[in-house]
């Protein structure tokens, strides 16, 4: 996940990214929040040629100055 900035990003206080894993385990990390920052996490380890039934969650969201947090990414990945 990157964090690619905008016009309202001076107003960011933090960042989060979660990964759910297919298996039902969660991993949460925080995403710096100047533009091009990057956060990686391994995903469910897939047996080669058989994807099926194997998805993962992706969600990331900003906490701002003023109290509130928004979910800006909520994905699934197969």
């Amino acid at each position: 996940m990157t964090f690619n900035g905008g016009s309202g990003q001076i107003n960011v206080n933090g960042a989060t990214v979660t990964l759910t894993r297919a298996d039902g385990s969660i991993e949460t990390k925080s995403l710096g929040f100047e533009a091009g920052d990057q956060v990686t996490m391994d995903g469910t380890p897939r047996t080669p040629g058989d994807l099926r039934g194997v998805t993962d969650r992706i969600q990331a969201s900003v906490s701002m100055n003023n109290g509130q947090t928004y979910n800006i990414v909520d994905v699934l990945r197969s």
